[in-house]
């Protein structure tokens, strides 16, 4: 079974996001990293999306995390 994660939109602090959710219960680090994301900016959602491949996401945080660590060493 392929692991998606549901798209939520929000209102935050006076702006529209689209945070995502899990679909089975237990915790997930990963959706607490990418939603954190959403919040600061780093990460958007398209509106079109309803879903989330697990592997989509986290090749998305990944080229993140991969942004950020180049602007700290070369910065």
């Amino acid at each position: 079974m392929e692991n998606l994660y549901q798209v939520k939109r929000i209102e935050f602090f006076q702006r529209n996001l689209s945070i995502l959710t899990q679909s089975n219960n237990g915790p997930c680090p990963l959706l607490a990293i990418a939603n954190t994301l959403i919040i600061k900016g780093l990460l958007s959602v398209h509106s079109d999306y309803s879903a989330i491949d697990h592997n989509e996401l986290v090749g998305w945080v990944a080229e993140i995390m991969l942004e950020q660590l180049k602007f700290v060493l070369f910065n």
